[in-house]
Order: C-alpha cells, then sequence, then structure tokens
C-alpha cells in the first residue's frame, strides 16, 4: 500500500491524469456508439482525488467521488491543493465521505462543499457515520448517478455489483 501511495502521490502529476483522461475522451469521442456529450469519472481513496480534479474538464458532466482523500490539502506531485480547482467544474459532483474515517477529516469535507456552494456547483454530499468504503455508500450514491445520467440522455448499463466481487455486466 505505501509503495503506491508513494506512486501516485510523487510520481504521477495532476496535468499528466488530466491529460490522460482527455486522450481517452477524445478516443471515445470517435466510438459511433459512445455519446460524446455524456462523459463522467468515479474514483475511490486516490482515485476519488482524481475523479474531483477530471471533475474539471469540460467534457465531464457528472462524477461520483468516494473518500477523495487530501483534496484540500494537496495535488499529485505537488501545486496548489486541488480544491483550488472547484470553480472549474462544470457537471454534477457526488462525494461520499465517512465520519469516522480518520483520514479525511470532517473539516476538510466541510472545506470542500464550502468551495462546492462558492461556486454554485451542482453537487451532493454524503456523509456516513462510519467508513463504509465500497459498501453501502457506494451503491445509494451509484443508484442516485444512474438515474442522473438517464435523465440526462445517456446511455447506461446496468451492472451488479457485489461486495465481495468487481462490477459484473449482466
Amino acid at each position: 500500500m505505501e509503495v503506491g501511495r508513494k506512486y501516485a502521490w510523487s510520481q504521477t502529476t495532476a496535468s499528466q491524469l488530466l491529460s490522460d483522461i482527455q486522450a481517452a475522451i477524445n478516443y471515445l469521442t470517435t466510438l459511433p456508439e459512445v455519446n460524446p456529450e455524456k462523459f463522467g469519472c468515479i474514483g475511490f481513496c486516490f482515485g476519488g482525488h482524481v475523479a474531483y480534479l477530471v471533475a474539471t474538464l469540460p467534457d465531464i458532466q457528472v462524477t461520483p467521488s468516494f473518500y477523495g482523500a487530501r483534496i484540500t490539502t494537496s495535488t499529485p506531485e505537488g501545486g496548489e491543493p486541488t480544491i483550488n480547482r472547484t470553480k472549474h467544474i462544470q457537471g454534477t459532483l457526488y462525494t461520499s465521505f465517512g465520519i469516522e474515517d480518520a483520514s479525511i477529516p470532517q473539516t476538510e469535507v466541510d472545506q470542500i462543499v464550502e468551495q462546492l456552494g462558492r461556486y454554485n456547483i451542482s453537487h451532493r454530499v454524503f456523509r456516513y457515520d462510519r467508513y463504509l468504503n465500497m459498501g453501502f455508500s457506494v451503491t445509494v450514491v451509484a443508484v442516485i448517478i444512474l438515474k442522473r445520467l438517464r435523465m440526462l440522455g445517456g446511455k447506461c448499463n446496468n451492472f451488479l455489483v457485489n461486495s465481495s466481487d468487481n462490477l459484473h455486466p449482466p
């Protein structure tokens, strides 16, 4: 786990991550089965931080960020904290945090909520009594996000989530 953290925070950069995601979006828009106006990004922990960062790309319409670590204090490989990019978020952001999660203090969650409100970003913040990473909160937020994507007119595949398995298409 320590190796992963070291790589994530010191050997990747925000610009590299954004460039890679934009390249993926550019490729996907060339595919006939992809609606080029309906992109989203999802992430957990470091990936939740990356999802928040990626939400600043103009093509991203909806972003669930689960337990996004260090959003208020860091950005991959240094520089201003990712929270300073909040004003560039154009889509809807869903965040999920555990109140008892020691790695993301509630004061940081409060800062995120404040920034989202300051810039009038469409959002919903979920706070849970425990650190429920990958459990109930994921299911609840995933259902809300699927409904939101359908309201936007996007095509959604239905997925079955089992806590002991990966995502499985029907």
